[in-house]
């Protein structure tokens, strides 16, 4: 299994974990041993929004999309969609959890991985912390919900962009409106593969 589809599994994993086992670990773990080989959940610092996961030597943080039913994510999307991103609670709250996760263990290589509302956290958080870009050996962003206000106000600092372009992953599915603006810094790869029965935005599209 190449690391983007990897990748993938393990934030389509975290819809998993949010939606149905955060209150029982032992079956989630089951399920990523099935789906993500090798893979074993840090429950300590797992929870319905990020979720950490080791595997010889990594560690993966994942940060989850949209929940429609949750009026938090949408407030978020509402920011993220006018600009006003920067002052969400749930952005600056999630960058500095990831900043306290790799403080907490230097030794570990992180990789960071989110979809829609997740990727465009991952997004800004890499944009704006030199802790985290600097931690961060790739970023894999699956279909991250963008505008190009969100895009413009992208601002690392200069002598940054250079290890934005080279660390994170765009995977975009060619039909789905929420990414298009998405990319800015970094690598884009785009798909026209669909799951059968699921619409161009959804996870499942690169597992």
């Amino acid at each position: 299994m190449n690391e983007a589809k990897e990748m993938a599994r393990i934030t389509k994993l975290h819809y998993d974990y949010a939606n149905q086992y955060s209150e029982d670990p032992k079956k989630f773990e089951a399920l990523m041993s099935k789906e993500a080989p090798g893979w074993k959940l840090h429950e300590e610092l797992s929870n319905r929004g990020i979720l950490v996961a080791d595997k010889n030597g990594r560690r993966v943080i994942s940060i989850k999309g949209t929940d429609p039913k949750n009026a938090t994510d949408l407030i978020s999307d509402l920011a993220l969609a006018t600009g006003l991103h920067k002052s969400n609670k749930q952005f600056i709250e999630r960058k500095n959890q990831i900043k306290d996760i790799m403080r907490g263990d230097k030794d570990k290589e992180y990789y960071i991985t989110g979809h829609s509302l997740g990727a465009s956290i991952g997004a800004y958080a890499l944009a704006n912390s030199p802790s985290i870009l600097r931690n961060t050996k790739k970023a894999y962003l699956f279909n991250q919900g963008s505008t190009p206000i969100f895009e413009a106000m992208l601002q690392p600092k200069k002598e940054n962009v250079t290890m934005l372009e080279e660390k994170i992953k765009h995977y975009k599915h060619a039909n789905d409106p929420i990414s298009k603006s998405a990319g800015k810094y970094g690598e884009t790869f785009i798909t026209r593969n669909k799951k059968k029965g699921f619409n161009a935005h959804t996870i499942l599209n690169f597992t």
